[in-house]
């Protein structure tokens, strides 16, 4: 007696495939959800790690690094004659370095100058990956193959004093955190030197709400300081008519294949939605991207009431009547 061996017909068959392919189109966004999740909370913890570094380095020193100096050569941040050109600028992730458990890199660079070195080949030794310093998800297509590359940037306030004439600060404390101080490269700049303490925020707008670092995958190179829009973020006057024409907005335009510039130095990242920041008391926030823009600003401030425009000297009033008005737990 022959038995009849059971099979699938084809239309079974192709409804068992329909119903696998739905079930992977439902599968794959929760999947992607989960692991952007992942690499979202990573980044928090680099975040963490780097607002650690920043305050360890402030008890150590009784100051902030500085966004951009020169290396330490002769005495701190005296420019030596044979450095004057934006490669022998050092920018505040070399100065962590010692503080992000990377002492070896920081000796290195350090021995190559001692023996006679240049900065740029002394940079060259140590250009590696660092991970404290990369978001996982930054992986926009300008530096996929760059091992260095930098996803986090300090809060530098206003963009920096570069008239010759202006005869103001290079750059004003109370319009950021972190000084740049590679002022002195030419005989034009004032030579006061700024070194703000943490202390220093904690007293004028607060700790809990100023922005410490913030995210921006246009960065490049932890390794550049070629501007300070290589790894620092800054605010600007949204009543400057050159703002609405310039501006890309937070987080927009992100990951372009491009040099850096004043108007991409602000906080970008490939998180759906927003970006991240560590506050000056070293706690990490997601802000929105909707963020008002004045909000931002005042974040941005470490003393908003006593802010300058650069290069003026001067408080535009509407700026700040902005920066006047209190921040609300509930505005970020």
């Amino acid at each position: 007696m022959r038995t009849r061996r059971s099979a699938f017909t084809i239309v079974e068959l192709l409804v068992v495939i329909s119903i696998i392919v739905v079930l992977a189109g439902l599968l794959l966004p929760a999947v992607q959800v989960a692991r952007e999740a992942a690499r979202r909370a990573s980044c928090s913890n680099n975040m963490a790690n780097l607002g650690k570094a920043v305050i360890m380095y402030n008890t150590d020193k009784q100051f902030l690094p500085a966004s951009r100096a020169f290396p330490k050569g002769s005495p701190p941040y005296v420019v030596p004659a044979s450095w004057n050109t934006p490669a022998d600028y050092i920018g505040w992730t070399q100065a962590l370095l010692p503080y992000v458990e990377r002492n070896d890199l920081d000796d290195t660079f350090r021995n190559a100058l001692m023996s006679g070195g240049t900065v740029p080949n002394a940079k060259n030794l140590i250009r590696v990956k660092v991970g404290v310093f990369q978001c996982p998800s930054d992986t926009t297509d300008r530096i996929l193959a760059q091992n260095d590359r930098l996803s986090y940037a300090v809060n530098s306030g206003r963009e920096d004093n570069t008239s010759p004439n202006a005869g103001q600060p290079f750059d004003v404390p109370a319009n950021g955190v972190f000084n740049n101080r590679i002022q002195g490269s030419s005989p034009v700049f004032p030579t006061k030197i700024f070194r703000t303490r943490l202390e220093d925020v904690s007293q004028a707008d607060g700790a809990t709400n100023t922005i410490l670092i913030a995210e921006n995958i246009d960065c490049v190179s932890w390794l550049d300081a070629t501007t300070e829009a290589h790894n620092g973020v800054v605010w600007l006057n949204e009543y400057d008519p050159s703002f609405a024409t310039n501006f890309p907005g937070l987080n927009n335009d992100a990951g372009r294949n491009a040099v850096p510039d004043i108007y991409h130095a602000r906080p970008s990242s490939k998180h759906p939605g927003g970006f991240l920041i560590t506050l000056a008391d070293g706690t990490v926030r997601f802000l929105a991207e909707s963020i008002d823009y004045s909000v931002f600003c005042r974040l941005m401030t470490s003393d908003g009431t006593k802010y300058q425009e650069p290069g003026l000297g001067t408080q535009i009033p509407a700026v700040l009547a902005d920066q006047q008005v209190p921040l609300n737990e509930n505005d970020f």
